[in-house]
């Protein structure tokens, strides 16, 4: 009797914590189909979206960028805002917001502001999708313009900062660093499908600082860079002279001090003005031949002294427009 007392109630203990399993495996995968229904409901609050356009819209935006691919936050981003501890409540359907804007979305239960992930459209056709803050545009998010230029990637109060990607509808693209809406800090800038191109350093919405730029034909400049222009040290590659220029360049031109070197070995050192040898410079020719004086306009000008080495000569004389005037001894 006492056995089977024992293993009766052995056996209901068993029963009660398969109850308990079962139960608790119910619960969370209750939970893990509704975390499912919510991360599905958000996910198409971008792919409706993209398939309407409203009847207050000029057009839309998106049909005119060829360059832009359709905007989808991932799995991982829509967790973060279903779990950072914010009561929210999810509106189907647009609600006017100010001045003509109309918004769908996510609000907040504790503020009645937009917060988490939302649609706003504009009366002139641009729209924002993504996250939100406090009814900001805030965290990832793309901004279609009427005109159809497009800006996806970080936001915060109402502006691109952080990282982040535009493209223009002609194919201009910008990768890199934002601030209140400007590019600032390092990014990569193209045209022309990338043909030309800009990377390195950008202030305040100019190139400023260490860059290379890049161009179809396989000219390149590397170095300084001040208010978008070639300012400061810096090497330029001419692709279509097959030379390259290393030196001081001011305004975006060969100014100061420099080196210029040719493929087939001639090579020119010295003193350079509006982009042109101007000064006193050394020139060197591939057979040995040295020319060190003075120059203007790309041309030898005013008194110098030639080397022949072939000759073994060495001549002084007086040069006028790249020729030779007279020797003086």
């Amino acid at each position: 009797m006492g056995t089977c007392s024992s293993t009766g109630e052995r056996g209901e203990l068993k029963i009660q914590t398969l109850v308990k399993i079962q139960s608790a495996g119910r619960s969370y995968l209750a939970r893990k189909k509704l975390q499912r229904i919510k991360q599905d409901k958000l996910k198409t609050i971008f792919s409706v979206e993209r398939a309407r356009t409203e009847s207050y819209m000029r057009g839309d935006p998106l049909r005119q960028n060829l360059n832009a691919k359709p905007f989808i936050l991932t799995e991982e981003q829509i967790n973060l805002l279903l779990n950072d501890g914010t009561e929210r409540v999810y509106i189907d359907l647009f609600q006017d917001v100010d001045a003509g804007k109309k918004y769908k979305g996510q609000w907040s239960k504790k503020n009645n502001l937009r917060d988490g992930l939302g649609v706003q459209l504009w009366p002139d056709g641009s729209k924002y999708e993504g996250m939100w803050k406090a009814g900001k545009s805030c965290g990832i998010g793309r901004m279609t313009h009427a005109n159809g230029d497009i800006y996806q990637g970080e936001w915060k109060d109402d502006m691109a900062n952080g990282m982040g990607t535009f493209i223009d509808t002609n194919g201009a693209r910008y990768v890199g660093q934002w601030l209140n809406d400007i590019q600032h800090g390092n990014g990569e800038e193209s045209w022309n499908n990338g043909g030309t191109k800009y990377e390195g350093d950008f202030f305040k919405g100019k190139k400023n600082g260490k860059g290379k730029f890049t161009w179809e034909d396989g000219s390149f400049y590397e170095g300084d860079f001040v208010d978008g222009q070639f300012e400061g040290h810096g090497k330029y590659y001419f692709a279509d002279l097959d030379k390259t220029y290393e030196g001081e360049f001011r305004m975006s031109n060969m100014e100061g001090r420099g080196v210029e070197t040719w493929n087939d070995g001639r090579r020119y050192e010295g003193d350079f003005k509006n982009g042109k040898k101007d000064g006193e410079g050394t020139f060197l020719w591939p057979n040995g031949n040295k020319y060190i004086g003075s120059w203007r306009n790309d041309k030898q000008h005013g008194i110098g002294i030639y080397y022949n080495v072939k000759e073994g000569s060495k001549k002084q004389g007086e040069w006028v427009n790249g020729k030779r005037h007279a020797w003086i001894n």
